[in-house]
């Protein structure tokens, strides 16, 4: 992705750019390692947790492609905890696109 910026909220990487074609909605793409979780049920699970964090921003309209990953395992929290911690990266993130975006409009 040419023009593309990261952000970075241990364990979250976010790489995102402004789509080209106009369209007002934005997409997410999610990449979840095998290194963050040997379980297939953790990584779904973190999979879901995403989505829905991403459903409920305010990057859904901002005509974005923003790609998610997290490839570094996160030790010594449990499974409901989890979902949270990566609720709260991931707003973090949301906050820090969307004030890198309203400078790059100025």
């Amino acid at each position: 992705m040419s023009g593309s910026r990261f952000l970075v909220e241990f364990p979250l990487k976010v790489v995102f750019k402004t789509r080209d074609d106009c369209v007002s909605s934005s997409r997410l793409g999610l990449v979840v390692s095998k290194k963050f979780s040997k379980s297939a049920v953790s990584r779904n699970y973190v999979k879901r947790v995403l989505r829905e964090s991403f459903r409920t921003s305010k990057l859904v309209h901002e005509g974005l492609d923003l790609i998610a990953i997290l490839s570094k395992p996160v030790h010594g929290i449990e499974k409901e905890l989890l979902g949270n911690f990566i609720t709260e990266k991931f707003k973090k993130i949301e906050g820090r696109v969307l004030w890198a975006q309203s400078k790059k409009e100025r």
